[in-house]
């Protein structure tokens, strides 16, 4: 459930500074100092070295959220308020208390503490809070996958001149996600972005008009807004939280801990700066983590391989230094269908509802998750995970059952008529073989799944054909829905997204995030009515009745929920994980040694 912005997705395979308002730091010197001491770290010095899978695709605050991007984030940037990784409840991060809601449910009203400062010393208020919504919303911010979920629920932003820091944040309508849409969103400081405050003269009347043309000077605003140099110069970076970079190479981002930090001494474990330093490590390769844990040259790793750690954890060294978890996690391993094909270059093998059924009858799913993730993993039925709420637990895992994918497949009209070991079928005058492709990102695990479905499916007449993909490739064909079968991951959370950016039919038609085609007039009145229920009883009876209907339409085989593999060096005291993500809060590890816990 990885790449994106939104709390549904993110899919996984996932600070600010200038002339007389920036700040200078040492940057050579800190370059050159990273490259010669990250392979000789002391265990006594006050640093948590952290591992990244892959690079960060920036740290603009606005516009990437990959899964790297929003994990180091949690120490450079702050939203209004976020997801109690302990309760999985919303809380305020920058607001005193709870919005106060209007009776319509439409409006709610904020007030924000006074004791946040920028790093230039300025004060946040409501207008950097109306220019964050601005700029999130508008045509020319370079955030396409946040852009429409937010536009779907902000309407705009009121501001009230007597008091700077109190606002209205405005919704189009009444919305269960009213109360967290702005969870993800970081906070952007107006007069460092924007200092001739140009969006002051553009209304969220105008933002919302599909036909406005922009100005020259609006333009040009968002020319500078979303260049390269924000996402990625130490120097161009800037934010609320405790932590500023001060050296980005390929492989390592350097973060210290900021001086007189408005938020220092407050109690709670999100305001904590604990460590004097945070250095994330970029190691792409499963190997090359394994053996710096062995070696125990880096603190915490949350992307291990599940064979990795299950190796480390018989090694005797490896759990007298670390902390190991199996943890749960809002993530879960799918097979996509594609149910709209053009008809042309791919063929509509899955354009009826009982082929897809049959197929969910052929992937050995606990096979799967036995072999290749060592039984750690939960069979998941639908797009809710187990550890939510209003998860629908009366619908059951679909088994491996090869008579009844030949009945489904039979009373479907695909039959091997030829003799050739595959079923076929004329559809619109034209003998087609039920035969597809089954795309997934190049690595030696999804190699070995997709050739294990493969074998299940040649016994009933089922050809599947293994295709591996670069990640970029890989989700550039789902989009352009030019794909049959594909092995994915969505990454999640414990706060409820609009379905409608996996599910929908809009989100089809827009080559959205609904790679399969599922969808139809009821499906969306579904999503719609579910995204308007803020009673608790009615949404969790709607959303369970719309996990009915993905599990009786299979447009995935919905296959098992991803467990979290985790290590922690055992010179931090008691370090927790959560299963939302980004699974531990890496300023709040504080030195002292081990209590002992025992790896679970």
């Amino acid at each position: 459930m990885a790449l994106l912005f939104s709390r549904e997705l993110v899919i996984e395979n996932v600070i600010f500074v200038a002339v007389s308002n920036k700040f200078y730091y040492p940057l050579i010197f800190a370059v050159l100092l990273l490259s010669c001491v990250e392979n000789r770290r002391s265990l006594e010095s006050n640093t948590v070295y952290a591992h990244l899978n892959s690079k960060p695709d920036g740290l603009h605050p606005t516009n990437k959220s990959s899964g790297p991007h929003q994990f180091i984030s949690t120490i450079v940037h702050k939203p209004l308020y976020q997801v109690d990784l302990r309760t999985n409840e919303i809380i305020p991060t920058l607001c005193i208390d709870e919005p106060i809601i209007s009776d319509d449910g439409k409006v709610y009203t904020y007030e924000l503490r006074k004791d946040i400062k920028w790093d230039d010393g300025q004060d946040f208020t409501g207008k950097d809070v109306e220019f964050t919504v601005k700029s999130v919303l508008h045509d020319l911010c370079n955030n396409p996958n946040m852009k429409p979920v937010l536009r779907s629920v902000i309407d705009s932003v009121r501001l009230y001149p007597e008091d700077p820091y109190k606002f209205d944040l405005v919704m189009l309508g009444k919305n269960v996600s009213n109360g967290s849409v702005m969870a993800d969103i970081y906070l952007v400081q107006q007069q460092y972005y924007d200092p001739e405050y140009i969006l002051d003269k553009v209304s969220f009347k105008d933002i919302k008009n599909p036909n406005k043309k922009w100005s020259e000077e609006v333009t040009r605003h968002f020319e500078n807004y979303n260049k390269p140099i924000n996402r990625s110069n130490p120097e161009e970076l800037n934010g609320l939280g405790p932590y500023k970079i001060i050296a980005w190479e390929d492989n390592a981002l350097r973060f210290v801990k900021k001086k007189n930090w408005w938020g220092e001494g407050d109690t709670s474990i999100y305001y904590k700066n604990i460590p004097d330093t945070i250095v994330f490590r970029v190691i792409t390769e499963d190997h090359n983590t394994y053996m710096e844990l062995k070696r125990g040259d880096i603190d915490v790793s949350t992307k291990l391989s599940t064979k990795d750690l299950i190796r480390l954890r018989k090694s005797a060294a490896f759990n007298a230094n670390y902390y190991s978890e199996f943890a749960d996690q809002f993530a879960y391993t799918y097979i996509g269908l594609n149910m709209k094909p053009d008809g042309v270059k791919r063929k509509p093998v899955f354009a009826e509802k009982k082929v897809r059924q049959a197929i969910a009858h052929l992937v050995p799913v606990d096979d799967i998750i036995e072999v290749m993730v060592y039984g750690q993993a939960e069979r998941q039925v639908a797009n809710i995970s187990p550890l939510a709420s209003y998860y629908n637990d009366k619908l059951k895992p679909i088994p491996l059952d090869h008579k009844k994918a030949e009945k489904l497949l039979d009373e479907a009209g695909w039959k091997d008529t030829d003799g050739d070991n595959i079923r076929d079928k004329v559809i619109n005058g034209e003998k087609i073989k039920l035969s597809f492709q089954l795309n997934y990102i190049t690595n030696a695990d999804f190699e070995a799944m997709a050739l294990m479905i493969k074998d299940e499916m040649a016994k009933v007449g089922v050809e599947a054909n293994p295709n591996s993909l670069e990640f970029g490739s890989f989700y550039g064909q789902a989009l352009q829905h030019d794909f049959d079968a594909m092995i994915g991951s969505w990454q999640g959370s414990a706060i409820y997204s609009d379905m409608g950016q996996l599910w929908s039919t809009e989100a089809w038609a827009t080559k959205g995030y609904n790679f399969t085609g599922f969808g139809n007039s009821y499906s969306d009145s579904l999503i719609r009515y579910v995204n308007s229920q803020i009673d608790p009883e009615k949404f969790k009876a709607a959303i369970q009745e719309f996990q009915a209907v993905l599990y009786d339409e299979q447009p995935y085989v919905f296959m098992y929920q991803i467990k979290k593999k985790v290590a922690i060096h055992k010179r931090f005291i008691n370090p927790e994980v959560y299963a939302e993500k980004p699974g531990v809060i890496l300023q709040a590890f504080s030195m002292g040694g081990a209590s002992k816990k025992p790896s679970k």
